[in-house]
């Protein structure tokens, strides 16, 4: 029994692969958002944070800012809440801890 002899195509299979792969990257990017979560640690910063917060809000990736108060006495959670972005209050703990309260508030 003669077998019958397949042609191949190998570009169009590539070709087809090629296609399905972009197809689904596009899929897998319009359907995942982008989250940014700006963290903030301050002690008694007053005179600097809002000049921190104003790139940090204006930059459209970044869809939140929280600032972790270690202690401050200058009024720098007020100034941050002003600033429209989350306050935690934290105690003087150092800014290892405080980075790590921020993230588990993400």
């Amino acid at each position: 029994m003669a077998q019958a002899k397949l042609k191949r195509y190998p570009n169009r299979i590539r070709i087809r692969a090629l296609i399905e792969r972009r197809r689904r990257k596009q899929r897998h990017t319009e359907s995942q958002e982008s989250v940014i979560t700006v963290i903030i640690p301050v002690l008694n910063e007053s005179e600097k944070i809002v000049s921190v917060i104003q790139p940090a809000k204006s930059d459209p990736r970044v869809t939140e800012v929280i600032v972790i108060d270690d202690g401050s006495i200058d009024g720098s959670p007020n100034l941050a809440a002003s600033a429209d972005t989350t306050v935690i209050a934290c105690m003087m703990l150092g800014k290892g801890v405080s980075m790590e309260e921020g993230v588990s508030e993400v």
